[in-house]
């Protein structure tokens, strides 16, 4: 008796979560939808329910809007959860946190699925050849909120930086720095198939436990923006999605961080 009215409460929960965000969907009204096809199958489909609204019409900043997605030709059903974006002049990253679905009897474990989802904004083609440069902004895991430092020296094309100062008692994390200066290439991030880049290891504690990939925005290299991966479980941050632990290889799904910061 005991087990099953546990259940039937977190059941009750997940529904409560997605009347809220569709509740929260109407009252913040300019609503868009897209619908999604299956390249391989068209019978299966998605249609993504949103806040209608561009990083152009935002001023520089943290937001946070509700979203839901239906799919009912797929395990998945009804995903409820919030984007969130932080633009800076010239790159705005998105990312996005699915808390509950339809189809599961109880909240996703660790706080949701917390993913990167993609960079808009004006990638840098050429970086400068010389001079260093201190970028200053936020990094993000959903709710949990931080600040995001990076210094570069275009000159040896090495760069470093820190996460520090996170909600929750996270840890603070060392971007390390790169020692190979072909690691500030032109290359993917993200969505971004064409940005000047650059990846190393991401450690806490003196201990290696992740990789980072950032790209430089802007005709200058005004910003910076990009995704921290810590291949491990932290105490009180959201756990990521699968895709994200593939493309790092994760051994875990572990915890992605999104960081972007401004040219000082």
């Amino acid at each position: 008796k005991d087990a099953t009215e546990a259940k039937l409460a977190a059941v009750k929960e997940v529904r409560n979560v997605i009347n809220q965000k569709l509740d929260e969907l109407l009252s913040s009204g300019q609503l868009t939808h897209s619908l999604t096809r299956n390249s391989e199958d068209p019978t299966q489909y998605s249609i993504l329910i949103q806040k209608d609204l561009s990083s152009t019409s935002l001023e520089n900043g943290f937001y946070k809007y509700p979203v839901v997605t239906i799919t009912p030709t797929s395990n998945d059903g009804i995903l409820a959860g919030d984007d969130y974006i932080y633009k800076q002049s010239f790159s705005t990253v998105y990312a996005r946190n699915w808390l509950v679905g339809s189809n599961y009897d109880e909240k996703f474990k660790r706080g949701g699925s917390f993913r990167v989802s993609y960079i808009a904004g004006n990638p840098t083609i050429q970086i400068p050849s010389e001079g260093s440069a201190t970028y200053t902004g936020k990094a993000f895991n959903a709710d949990n909120r931080g600040n995001f430092e990076y210094n570069v020296n275009f000159a040896t094309r090495q760069g470093s930086g820190r996460i520090y100062a996170l909600d929750n008692n996270l840890p603070e994390i060392y971007l390390d720095k790169n020692t190979d200066e072909n690691t500030m290439i032109q290359g993917r991030v993200l969505n971004q198939e064409t940005v000047m880049k650059i990846t190393s290891s991401a450690s806490i504690n003196n201990k290696q436990v992740g990789q980072y990939t950032l790209g430089f925005f802007g005709d200058n290299a005004q910003d910076i923006a990009g995704e921290v991966y810590i291949d491990q479980e932290l105490p009180n941050a959201v756990r990521t999605n699968g895709n994200t632990q593939e493309r790092y290889e994760g051994k875990v799904r572990g915890v992605v961080f999104a960081v972007a910061g401004t040219k000082e």
